[in-house]
């Protein structure tokens, strides 16, 4: 072959309808010409398939096709188990090829080179069509790669993204399962938490920690719900399965499997508590209490147990005020006057009886509405009141009738000092404060100090305190009408507070206003 045979140029080649006829050389051809070409020769490289000139002495591309880098076959995600090596592979065509593979360790948000080398995971071929990673450790489980491509033309494309799959060889337990009270619904969960990818997780029970066997889902009594999951759910568990215990297998195909400590289903019982005595009678009370908590097991009955001794249990007198949870009310009669009883609330469920704090009150020698000691008990003084004591009845007595219909208070425009206690047990000074300071005949607090009935001339005027106990037993004592009555608990120099009969509404009002008053004495 000469040069002519490279270089010929024919009649078509001036041809216009036909263009110029170009050299096609291979690179070999080119390279090996045997003389060296003239300066801006141009030819066709058909192993290349590029447009070339030969400028200063070397030879560079003018336009070539499929210049630009395109993705013939993009990587695929890796799943291998620990210290087992893997590698991703990308295939593209275009002119002068580049590569650069990348790391996301943040699920692809932040992209960062790869060099190679390293220890956990090592490269090699980062920048290469295909990236070898060996050593790799269950935590490098969710590495993302891919690749960024470069050619001679643009643009620069980047390939798909890839997942690095790592199963723990054998799985990694690194929280195990705790123990578990069954919850007031009959419902309970145990958890574990495993490194590494696809394990596979598979429950057991045991009724006595040593025989073990796999749980399946569904069931009734209990019912069980993610059995090869990393949780699992019990609901409708019965009281049978107290101290049940529970573990969990996990695995994967890389081979060993781990099994989790056990944890233990405790069921108790009930949490209860006791509700104070109130409305103490000479022969009865009320008293009660509240299942806070079933323990994990139906409360199938609840109430309360007494006695004179300071532990009463079911052995003692109780009674029973229903079943399941929340507050409750104990009636208890037929108690003996001037005695100090002992209570507790209770809850039974299937596990056992569980008991509230243990409570007293003493029951009084009288009731209220009773004739005693020139007039009517009013009011027993309970736990709290200034004045109890727990074994020893002390109260209010008040008069069989009123004492006026039409008094003022007294002492309009003047403040009577110390006359403005309000609670109970402070009727008696207030009255003495006010005949101090204002000894007015007729006034409310004179009417109460100056009356002797039955053989008692210790009356007073009530407090305001005082005042709505009468009102609230005003059935059990009698002879009250629907007005506005007296108290001693003074407001300011110009009133004094008052209770309507009618209601119960309590307010104050100017002491030259008319109410009715009713004396009383204590016990």
């Amino acid at each position: 072959m000469t040069v002519s045979d490279y270089l010929s140029v024919n009649s078509d080649s001036i041809n216009v309808s036909k263009s110029l006829y170009l050299p096609r050389l291979t690179t070999f051809e080119r390279d090996n010409l045997g003389f060296t070409p003239s300066e801006a020769l141009i030819i066709y490289n058909t192993t290349d398939d590029c447009m070339e000139i030969y400028k200063n002495g070397v030879w560079s591309n003018i336009w070539c096709f499929h210049c630009a880098a395109t993705i013939i076959t993009q990587p695929f995600s890796a799943t291998v188990c620990e210290w087992q090596d893997t590698s991703f592979i990308v295939s593209a065509t275009g002119t002068s090829l580049t590569f650069q593979w990348q790391l996301s360790t943040d699920g692809g948000t932040i992209w960062n080179n790869i060099s190679d080398g390293g220890i956990s995971p090592f490269y090699i071929g980062s920048n290469t069509f295909m990236l070898s990673v060996s050593n790799i450790s269950v935590g490098n489980n969710g590495y993302m790669f891919r690749c960024n491509i470069t050619a001679s033309c643009p643009p620069e494309i980047t390939s798909s993204e890839v997942l690095l799959n790592v199963m723990a060889n054998p799985p990694s337990i690194t929280v195990n399962p705790i123990n578990q009270a069954l919850s007031s619904s009959y419902t309970a969960s145990f958890s574990i938490s495993s490194l590494g990818y696809n394990v596979i997780y598979q429950w057991q029970q045991s009724s006595d920690g040593i025989n073990w066997n796999d749980i399946s889902n569904g069931g009734t009594s209990p019912e069980y719900n993610g059995v090869t999951t990393n949780v699992l759910s019990l609901s409708d568990v019965p009281p049978s399965f107290n101290n049940y215990k529970f573990r969990c297998i996990a695995g994967n195909s890389c081979g060993t499997s781990a099994i989790s400590t056990d944890a233990t289903l405790s069921i108790s019982a009930p949490s209860v508590s006791t509700t104070a005595a109130s409305n103490i009678q000479s022969t009865s009370v009320t008293c009660g209490g509240n299942v806070l908590l079933n323990g994990g097991a139906a409360v199938t009955a609840c109430g309360v147990c007494w006695s004179t001794s300071n532990d009463p249990s079911l052995s003692d007198s109780f009674t029973t005020d229903g079943s399941g949870t929340g507050s409750f009310v104990s009636s208890i009669t037929g108690l003996t006057p001037g005695v100090t009883y002992y209570f507790r609330a209770y809850a039974t469920n299937a596990i056992g009886t569980s008991y509230g704090i243990v409570r007293s009150f003493f029951t009084p020698t009288v009731d209220v509405g009773q004739s005693y000691q020139g007039g009517i008990v009013a009011y027993i003084l309970q736990v709290g009141d200034p004045g109890y004591f727990s074994t020893v009845t002390h109260g209010i007595i008040v008069s069989e009738s009123d004492q006026s219909s039409s008094a003022n208070w007294g002492c309009y425009g003047t403040l009577i000092s110390g006359a403005d206690e309000t609670g109970i047990g402070y009727g008696q000074q207030n009255t003495t404060d006010i005949i101090a300071d204002c000894a007015t005949a007729g006034i409310a607090a004179k009417i109460c100090d100056d009356l002797v009935l039955n053989g008692y001339s210790d009356w007073y005027l009530p407090s305001k305190d005082e005042l709505n106990k009468l009102y609230i037993n005003k059935t059990l004592i009698g002879g009250f009408t629907n007005n506005y009555y007296w108290s001693s608990s003074e407001v300011t120099n110009n009133n004094a507070n008052r209770q309507y009969f009618l209601n119960g509404t309590q307010n104050n009002t100017v002491k030259s206003f008319s109410c009715y008053v009713r004396a009383i004495r204590t016990f």
